[in-house]
């Protein structure tokens, strides 16, 4: 049985981008669209693993600064009336 060979395109890379994505939003997984996408490049083991890697570690930072920043922006909206707007108020 033959390996699997995607050709190196950017509307495939813009296929898996997607649907990972989709499924990241909905279950928390967008590793299979990537995952898929390399083993069809065929490369090497050490190339396929740092290239894994790299994709969840930078998914993971932008996830967490996007976290960080809704936290922050929801906390200047939930946040107390400070004195001063109290004491023109009155």
């Amino acid at each position: 049985m033959g390996r699997l060979r995607l050709p190196q395109k950017g509307v495939l890379t813009g296929v898996a981008g997607f649907f990972s994505g989709l499924l990241n939003t909905s279950t928390s997984m967008s590793g299979p669209p990537v995952l898929i996408l390399l083993a069809g490049q065929g490369l090497p083991k050490d190339q396929f693993r740092r290239t894994l890697v790299s994709f969840f570690f930078v998914s993971g930072l932008v996830a967490a600064l996007v976290l960080a920043i809704l936290l922050w922006v929801d906390g200047l909206a939930d946040a107390p009336p400070s004195l001063e707007t109290l004491r023109n108020a009155a």
